[in-house]
């Protein structure tokens, strides 16, 4: 205790999870750094190279290896390249091991509006996990950037934003505030629903906390639908719109390309 303060002690081992585990205990670190889902998330949102099926498992595995201790999970920190440069098409997996040049000769920039789009989704999925979700500074509002040191660029406030910036910036106050007022995301049990390469829906529950998250990584409008007897109407966290189920509880919805949306019951 620091003043009566919780301290929340978190490690950085660049390793698969048998290494990163055994540094958690009640004598050394209270959680680390998920890296292995931090590899699973920029192959399935930034690079898309991954399935988010293989997403879907490699979130398994983590939840096997840590069960309740509290990891960090990141989309990324000083170590790496930036999300959005990747995403962006700048550094890809072909030449990641120039990014240290591309950074100094080709500073990446964000060209493809949909990069934003990529980000959302992936911080979608990292706030409706459990554990502590960490953000680097400046992946709030989609800051781009090559190897160090070019991931360390100058944060951005206000009026330097660009239109999309502040657009990006706002989306994710809204999935912040969705896990903040959602105790499902931080202490509730995970269900799959769908897990598909370019679709994942699943479902958190904490006691009366409910929650179904949908993630459509591909251009094309997905239908899902999923049943929640007794829950007569759903409402989207991340657009303010209610959407009704049938008599059996069932919900239908067409969810958008590169959309995603978090859906608790309307009376929550």
């Amino acid at each position: 205790l620091s003043q009566g303060r919780t301290v929340y002690l978190v490690g950085e081992s660049i390793s698969g999870r048998e290494v990163i585990k055994s540094f958690v205990s009640g004598d050394e670190l209270h959680g680390q750094f998920d890296f292995p889902l931090y590899w699973a998330i920029r192959g399935a949102f930034a690079w898309e190279t991954d399935g988010l099926d293989q997403l879907d498992t490699e979130r398994a595995r983590s939840e096997t290896a840590f069960g309740r201790n509290l990891m960090s999970n990141i989309i990324g920190n000083h170590d790496f390249t930036r999300f959005m440069a990747m995403s962006d098409g700048d550094i890809t997996p072909q030449n990641q091991g120039q990014a240290e040049d591309i950074g100094w000769n080709i500073p990446p920039k964000v060209d493809d509006v949909r990069s934003y789009k990529k980000l959302q989704l992936a911080l979608t999925f990292l706030f409706t996990q459990p554990g502590i979700p960490t953000l680097y500074y400046g992946d709030e509002y989609g800051i781009s950037g090559a190897a160090d040191p070019d991931n360390r660029r100058a944060m951005k406030f206000d009026d330097a934003l660009t239109v999309q910036e502040k657009e990006n910036l706002e989306s994710v106050r809204k999935i912040i505030s969705a896990r903040n007022n959602v105790p499902a995301f931080r202490h509730g049990v995970h269900r799959t629903i769908r897990a598909e390469k370019d679709l994942y829906v699943y479902a958190k529950e904490f006691f009366q906390s409910k929650a179904v998250v949908a993630l459509n990584r591909s251009t094309s409008t997905k239908p899902i639908e999923f049943i929640s007897p007794g829950v007569k109407k759903w409402k989207n966290l991340l657009t303010n719109t209610e959407i009704p189920g049938d008599e059996k509880g069932t919900v239908r919805i067409n969810l958008s390309g590169y959309e995603s949306a978090i859906y608790i019951p309307a009376n929550q």
